[in-house]
């Protein structure tokens, strides 16, 4: 892999340039014309060997949730083909729409299901701001919920949000702005979304240039968090290494989850609560030129081990799991499942949906909507 999933880590997320969006886009969309050549160049998800590639006859309930850039996924033209959007589509490929289009102008990135699947929460960023916002699937008004933040919109901002199993509580990445405008400080955040009030997680506070932190997943039991955390050089670039850690929800007990000679990152916490499936490589993050981007698709257990690999092919990204213990997961221009052994890959859609193209735009990372 080149510059592809550097490309769309560029284009979907960078928390920590929000002063430079404009510059910084500017060469994401410029590199665009490479995702297509170097994704259609992969090779199959199931490894070196050429596969068919499987599908299973019974349709599986639930919608996908698509996190999205570029022309509108039905094809409609974009003026603004930078912004982000959420699109919401069955696993046939039948009834695609956009979430609450145009709600709110700043448009919509990183994304979650609540438990009960009834809700989305996503972050929305302006050019220097960034807040949470949930909706439910019918695209309702959306309502803010970085409340306490939108006080001082310039300064606080909030990013990543992911439920408990219990939809009760909301974890994120609150990154708020120091004195000098390029640094910020990165934490992870709980909010209780009775009463809104927020725990701060201060053992995971990071500042510039150390690291940056990202995507929080809770345990099925919500005792305990994992999230991984970038490390950054002296100029605020990624430096090739990537970690996962484990915490606490009172913040207590936080350690690494150890992945040695592996840029680890998007993890996510298996329903059962026995494994974490991980990526290396992330794609949110990996966005700087000169640094390899080859990701794939891991499982680990929560106590560090039965570190196994279960793609092969350098170009498979983006996972999590379904409520029934499959891994849904981005590879080869396409959506795939698989299960929990990386057994019976199977393209999602008919054919496969495209999800790379200049016409109907770009999806990477997607969720599968809970159903039990």
């Amino acid at each position: 892999m080149s510059t592809s999933f550097t490309a769309t880590g560029a284009a979907l997320r960078r928390r920590d340039a929000l002063v430079t969006r404009t510059s910084e886009n500017v060469r994401v969309m410029t590199a665009l014309a490479s995702i297509l050549v170097v994704l259609g160049a992969c090779t199959t998800p199931s490894g070196t060997a050429a596969a068919t590639p499987s599908r299973s006859d019974a349709p599986r309930p639930g919608l996908i949730l698509l996190e999205h850039f570029g022309n509108g996924a039905d094809g409609t033209r974009l003026a603004d083909t930078e912004q982000r959007h959420l699109w919401l589509v069955r696993p046939d490929g039948s009834d695609l729409r956009e979430l609450a289009p145009g709600q709110p102008t700043a448009g919509k990135g990183a994304a979650a299901w609540s438990p009960d699947g009834r809700h989305i929460a996503f972050e929305a960023q302006g050019e220097f701001t960034a807040l949470i916002y949930e909706t439910d699937i019918a695209g309702t008004s959306p309502r803010l919920i970085s409340t306490d933040c939108a006080k001082d919109p310039d300064r606080c901002l909030e990013f990543l949000p992911a439920y408990s199993a219990n939809g009760k509580m909301m974890a994120f990445v609150r990154m708020i702005k120091t004195s000098r405008t390029s640094d910020q400080v990165g934490v992870i955040g709980i909010r209780d979304l009775t009463t809104g009030r927020v725990t701060l997680l201060e053992s995971t506070r990071q500042g510039p240039p150390k690291a940056e932190l990202s995507a929080p997943a809770w345990s099925p039991d919500g005792t305990r968090l994992v999230y991984y955390q970038v490390a950054k050089n002296a100029d605020g670039g990624p430096t090739g290494s990537s970690e996962m850690y484990i915490v606490n929800a009172d913040g207590s007990g936080l350690r690494a989850l150890k992945t040695p000679g592996l840029a680890a990152g998007d993890p996510d916490w298996s329903p059962d609560g026995s494994l974490i499936v991980f990526s290396t490589e992330p794609i949110h993050e990996w966005t700087e030129e000169g640094v390899a981007d080859h990701p794939d698709v891991y499982t680990i257990h929560p106590d560090g081990t039965g570190l196994r690999k279960l793609t092969f092919d350098e170009g498979s990204g983006a996972p999590s799991w379904t409520s029934d213990g499959k891994i849904l997961y981005f590879s080869k221009r396409a959506l795939w499942l698989m299960n929990a052994d990386g057994s019976s890959k199977t393209l999602v859609g008919p054919g496969g949906m495209d999800l790379v193209s200049a016409t109907t735009g770009y999806s990477y990372y997607a969720y599968w909507q809970p159903t039990r």
